[in-house]
């Protein structure tokens, strides 16, 4: 697995001490998201609910999250734009940054999305779905493959010429909830590998997530050996 061109990832501070010491092997520094009270205690350091990634070099956040990431943004070279919302603990004024944005596409509910991230958008084609918290429950495996266990992002995405696979997240962990998403406990370290927060072996449906990402020629490493648990997605620096 090469993840050479990633330098480092931001995280929840929640993330299992042995995902870290692992992407630490990898050579990859890993750095703590904000503590943002404005949301539901849950969800204050999902990154996925403060940060859009817009591209490898342009990153949108909510302005209550901008002092604790400037510093760190410019140590790389890349833009981070102040936001125009400010986050809220009651849904949707908390989803304004929980956006996929691919080289092409950009998948959310686009009613609640941010100002500022929709004006950095404006050439991507636009998938609108019913799910505000779409980086949450969407684990995008490629431009055209996603593993999803929301009914209803499974059927515009089809609609929309993607494979898809729809999976029982049930026993995937998340304090405070009843369970969390696999798009929450994951991230692409290069477009060939999937991580995990956990031991993809411990999910309901692990054979079928491991056959459809190998048929996207996607192999799964699995960062701790531990049950999966959701913490809001990782941001990638490249």
């Amino acid at each position: 697995m090469n993840s050479s061109k990633i330098k480092a990832v931001i995280a929840s501070s929640d993330i299992y001490k042995e995902s870290v010491n692992n992407l630490k092997k990898m050579g990859l520094e890993t750095f703590f998201s904000y503590s943002n009270q404005n949301v539901l205690s849950p969800l204050s350091k999902h990154t996925d609910m403060q940060l859009a990634k817009i591209s490898d070099n342009k990153y949108v956040c909510a302005p209550e999250c901008y002092e604790h990431y400037k510093l760190f943004f410019s140590k790389f070279n890349k833009e981070l734009i102040k936001g125009n919302t400010y986050l809220s603990c009651n849904y949707p004024l908390d989803i304004a940054y929980n956006i996929i944005v691919t080289d092409n596409k950009a998948i959310h509910n686009f009613k609640y999305t941010d100002k500022t991230v929709k004006e950095n958008i404006k050439s991507k084609e636009k998938i609108n779905v019913s799910q505000g918290y779409t980086a949450c429950t969407l684990c995008l495996i490629s431009e055209n493959a996603a593993i999803t266990s929301d009914e209803g992002i499974k059927k515009v995405l089809l609609q929309n010429n993607f494979d898809v696979l729809l999976v029982n997240d049930d026993n995937i962990l998340l304090p405070g909830f009843d369970h969390g998403f696999l798009g929450g406990a994951s991230f692409m370290l290069s477009p060939s590998c999937l991580a995990v927060n956990g031991n993809i072996e411990t999910h309901l449906d692990s054979e079928k997530i491991k056959a459809f990402s190998s048929k996207h020629g996607v192999e799964i490493i699995s960062l701790a050996n531990k049950e999966i648990m959701d913490i809001g997605s990782v941001i990638t620096i490249r």
